[in-house]
């Protein structure tokens, strides 16, 4: 912004030599800046051998454009100091579905007015909200309604004066900032002035399924961002197995394959374990070890179905009976709730379809997986998947199915021997 001054002196009449303040003309000189976010960009996937998938993402990116390069204000200074403003408008331009933020500041951290003349200044180091008539004398500031006027910003601490969090319509393309100066006579004629900046910034495009490659990767807001009915096949880095996992109508991410995991130290950098604590899961064994109920681990890995695991297992140890805190799922994953009521976990993604049979025959795809108790119990017939829902140390709580060529049904109930060996789905924090 420039302001500059003009004084001169003229004889009065009867009043002695009088001085004359000539026009302040102020201008303003901005500039705008771009700041662009970049998405991903996702490579061509294989989706079978048969058919490709090409996938593409559009980054998102903001411009800002001003309707003028200065804005001229010319003041007329009284003793008491002389108040006007004038306005300009800042144009975003962004691609982003998610909108942008406006940020403004004066150019570098001093925000006075100088001239190249004199070293007074116009300052804009007040507190709190001013109007025109209650700015001080001498300062200056700006508003995004002309009435109700602030310090400008130094650059270190640019201020956001727009949010749009949505693709914006063509008027929240547009903001208008006022600015306002009240000049006194008691500084000297001259040209002020001073340079701010507009920085557009694109809202980054939401993660979804889509972006990350591996189990540790998931957060709750990538799984909000992925539409239902997507899936992936992510990688566990624990040990490299791959699951597929989708979103589901209960508005879950779940893995649709069984866990699938033995014979390993897990931390809680890639387990769902409290902080800094570590949990050794025991190796597959030959034959199930039968009624063991004292909170011994035990695993078996079936070459067809994956892993089953009593309940101490499958909490990691857990044996306080319960909702569990901690279980062996991955990292940002975790065992689903199966108290049995209507608001369990299993029962809410059960009624999420419009038979029992979806959860088994649809995109949940569970399996058959039979249970490991004094023998390999119903393989292909039956299905059980613990949940973190223990009575005791005794009684677990799970999703029973039961599958036919004619039918399939699911239900999730409690009391379930702990010491039996079920499988495992995990799904999203």
């Amino acid at each position: 912004m420039k302001i500059s001054t003009q004084k001169s002196a003229q004889k009065g009449s009867d009043l002695g030599s009088i001085p004359k303040i000539g026009i302040f003309a102020a201008s303003l000189l901005t500039a705008a800046s771009a700041i662009y976010i970049y998405s991903p960009v996702n490579g061509t996937n294989a989706a079978s051998t048969t058919k490709n998938t090409i996938e593409g993402a559009i980054s998102p990116v903001a411009s800002v454009t001003l309707s003028a390069n200065d804005l001229n204000i010319p003041i007329t200074p009284t003793e008491a100091g002389a108040f006007d403003s004038k306005s300009i408008t800042a144009t975003v331009r962004t691609n982003s579905i998610k909108g942008y933020d406006l940020y403004f500041s004066a150019v570098d951290d001093s925000t006075d007015m100088t001239s190249l003349l004199t070293e007074s200044a116009i300052s804009s180091d007040f507190s709190g909200t001013v109007t025109g008539s209650s700015m001080g004398a001498n300062k200056w500031g700006y508003s995004l309604n002309n009435t109700d006027f602030l310090k400008v910003p130094a650059l270190s601490s640019q201020t956001k004066i727009k949010t749009v969090d949505h693709y914006p319509s063509d008027a929240e393309l547009d903001t208008t900032v006022s600015f306002g100066i009240k000049v006194s006579s008691s500084i000297p004629s001259g040209d002020y002035s001073k340079s701010v900046i507009f920085s557009a910034v694109a809202h980054a495009m939401p993660s979804t399924l889509a972006d990350i490659t591996t189990m540790q990767e998931m957060t709750p807001s990538i799984c909000a961002n992925t539409e239902e009915g997507s899936s992936k096949a992510l990688t566990d880095t624990r040990n490299g197995n791959s699951y597929i996992v989708a979103k589901l109508k209960d508005g879950h991410c779940w893995m649709t394959q069984d866990l699938s995991i033995s014979d390993i130290e897990l931390t809680s950098a890639d387990t769902n374990l409290p902080a800094g604590t570590t949990y050794t899961l025991p190796a597959s064994e030959s034959s199930w070890p039968g009624e063991q109920r004292d909170g011994t681990p035990h695993v078996f890995i079936e070459s067809t179905f994956g892993g089953h695991y009593n309940y101490f297992a499958a909490t990691a140890g857990w044996v306080n009976g319960g909702d569990s805190p901690q279980d062996i799922c991955p990292r940002n994953w975790r065992l689903p709730t199966g108290s049995g009521s209507s608001v369990d976990e299993f029962n809410v993604l059960i009624n999420a379809y419009s038979s029992t049979s979806g959860i088994v025959n649809g995109q949940p795809n569970f399996f058959a997986n039979g249970s490991m108790q004094s023998s390999y119990y119903n393989p292909g017939t039956s299905g059980y998947y613990w949940s973190s829902t223990s009575v005791n140390q005794l009684q677990g709580s799970l999703l029973s199915i039961y599958k036919s060529s004619s039918s399939a049904s699911a239900s999730s109930y409690g009391g379930y021997g702990t010491h039996y060996g079920n499988g495992i789905r995990c799904l999203a924090k």
